[in-house]
């Protein structure tokens, strides 16, 4: 019989692929829609120049929105990162380098 224990890290192990696997093949999903936006729009602007119309410049605006909320769950998730990585650290990078300053 196996432990529970044993059971119990070899769950979170699995847990913990299955979640990195998700978050790789969502965030090559965000890129690749990125690029298709992003060329979308280069493609919209070069048809807006040449004959503009109000149809084109809602498409643009349609496609420039959808970019940004890409953009802006990355930031979103880059900032939440930033939080726990000075909750766990907190003053103790402060403390390090005042202690490195104090010894010269």
């Amino acid at each position: 019989m196996t432990p529970p224990f044993t059971l119990w890290e070899v769950f979170k192990a699995f847990i913990r692929g299955r979640i990195i696997s998700f978050e790789a093949s969502r965030g090559n999903e965000h890129r690749s829609k990125l690029k298709e936006f992003e060329n979308q729009i280069k493609s919209l602007h070069k048809e807006n120049a040449q004959s503009p119309s109000t149809t084109q410049h809602r498409k643009t605006v349609t496609m420039k929105y959808e970019c940004n909320k890409i953009i802006l769950e990355k930031v979103g998730k880059a900032f939440l990162y930033v939080k726990l990585r000075h909750f766990e650290f907190g003053d103790k990078l402060v403390t390090s380098s005042t202690t490195q300053k104090n010894r010269r």
